[in-house]
């Protein structure tokens, strides 16, 4: 099947208000992505770019040779709990 992707040019208009001044609103935003995970790998990255090009603090993680599956889920809820959890 094919992935869901964002189109570059259209990420500015599906989140208009995500900007610096979000940072003072999140938490935590947390992204992974298996760099197996064909689908959802290009955009994460792109959702990335846009991010730091916003001013957004993101914590982002690529995991080498993982896919969507289990094993990766399991390492990255661990992972994300301590962050979450400080």
């Amino acid at each position: 099947g094919r992935g869901f992707s964002l189109a570059e040019d259209k990420i500015p208009a599906q989140f208009p208000t995500l900007d610096k001044s979000s940072n003072e609103k999140i938490k935590l935003l947390w992204i992974a992505c298996g760099t197996a995970d064909f689908g959802a790998l290009p955009t994460n990255q792109q959702f990335k770019k846009h991010l730091d090009s916003a001013g957004v603090n993101v914590t982002y993680t690529e995991v080498p040779d993982m896919g969507h599956n289990w094993q990766f889920w399991r390492q990255n809820l661990a992972d994300f709990a301590q962050l979450l959890f400080k």
